[in-house]
């Protein structure tokens, strides 16, 4: 919660602070268009004029286990559920295996946008298979079968 124009937001969920007044910055840069839209852990968005550092030579805080964690930056870094009791383990090769497509990458190597991944639980060996396209990832997993 912000009180006054020179409080500072303490940010314990997460690993950025938050300013706003920037004259109180050591060193400070405008932020071009492009660099200026944050995302918080909420989800909302919020525009940001520029980034810089403070050298805190001390912080006093009275009681540390008092302070309220950053909900919405922790919901914000949950990417899902944890799993609930435990899973199978293979007794055998293939009797269950892990897979992964992933992509299309931003730069392709030699026209590879994707590629899928295959590892049995078993021996825990793992399989990457490049690929052009998404649709050949049954075709993969087919040569990977055999």
């Amino acid at each position: 919660m912000i009180t006054n124009a020179a409080s500072w937001v303490l940010d314990t969920g997460c690993g950025a602070h938050i300013c706003n007044n920037l004259q109180v910055l050591e060193r400070s840069r405008k932020l071009s268009k492009d660099e200026m839209i944050l995302r918080l852990g909420d989800g909302k968005t919020v525009a940001a004029e520029a980034v810089g550092s403070l050298s805190l030579v001390s912080l006093e805080v009275d009681d540390l286990d008092n302070l309220s964690t950053c909900e919405s930056c922790l919901k914000g870094k949950m990417t899902k559920k944890p799993f609930v009791g435990q899973s199978a383990i293979a007794n055998s090769l293939l009797d269950l295996v892990h897979t992964d497509v992933c992509g299309p990458l931003n730069t392709s190597a030699r026209g590879y946008s994707y590629f899928i991944t295959f590892t049995d639980d078993h021996s825990w060996y793992g399989y990457i298979y490049l690929m052009r396209y998404k649709s050949e990832a049954f075709g993969r997993f087919k040569e990977y079968r055999l």
